[in-house]
């Protein structure tokens, strides 16, 4: 009878030493993935305030590069860009008027004609001084006589000198160098405005800088949007990932 006890007791103590072992000591083991998407979206704002006037696209839909987004009310955008406009078109205007000659060439020829009549009157005069004057040498003239011949002389020559200088001033430009400097000043700077608001024009109507999927929509048309607020976000394809973390499960016997 003891020894019966002692054999069935050896079994099983074997048989649990056994179990034990399989429960500790799995002899299969599977790998398993837990995975999930990450991406880094887009957020499309305009730099101006305004009210949503229109947007074309959907929470959830495609969208492809250059497909339009939204468009802010434009109505004072396009004001300041006729604004502009007008102020570099007169900047223009600035310019060409101070390089255009200050008499036509009408005016220029009668300018011409005085000119010719001076010459004659100084040579007329000239000549009635030189007579007048052997006339005094002689004593046949009066000191009187030979003062106004050489007075009128004297004017001949400086409505001559006037004449010379009305031509050379009406062949300049009305402008001098500092005023002509200025006015391509005034022109680059309106250009330059011009140019920044036409580019905010576009900036209120953006595209898609990427193909992806409108991962949200924030402000729906007619709402009012603060400047540089976001109205939409975009996730790119290519900023999509898949990240996977492995992890061992034991199969047990």
């Amino acid at each position: 009878m003891n020894k019966r006890l002692a054999v069935l007791s050896i079994i099983l103590l074997s048989a649990f030493a056994g179990w034990f072992f399989l429960v500790r000591n799995p002899g299969t083991q599977e790998n398993i993935w837990l995975g999930y998407v990450e991406g880094e979206a887009l957020y499309i704002a305009a730099p101006v305030s305004g009210n949503l006037a229109e947007r074309t696209v959907e929470r959830g839909a495609p969208v492809k590069e250059g497909d339009r987004l939204f468009t802010l009310n434009a109505i004072i955008t396009d004001a300041d860009t006729a604004r502009l406009q007008a102020e570099l078109d007169a900047a223009q205007a600035e310019m060409a008027d101070l390089q255009k000659q200050r008499q036509r060439p009408p005016e220029l020829a009668v300018s011409r004609a005085r000119q010719a009549a001076a010459r004659a009157e100084v040579v007329r005069t000239d000549k009635q001084y030189g007579r007048i004057s052997i006339l005094a040498d002689k004593g046949f003239a009066t000191k009187t006589q030979l003062d106004s011949v050489k007075a009128a002389a004297d004017v001949a020559r400086a409505n001559l000198a006037q004449t010379l200088a009305e031509e050379q001033s009406g062949q300049l430009t009305s402008g001098r160098v500092d005023q002509v400097r200025a006015a391509a000043a005034k022109i680059a700077s309106a250009e330059a405005a011009l140019k920044a608001q036409r580019e905010r024009r576009n900036e209120i109507a953006p595209t898609a800088p990427a193909a992806g999927i409108i991962e949200q929509t924030f402000y729906n048309p007619g709402e009012w949007v603060p400047a540089n607020s976001p109205i939409l976000s975009i996730l790119p394809d290519d900023r999509r990932k898949l990240r996977f973390l492995c992890r061992r499960k034991k199969w047990r016997h």
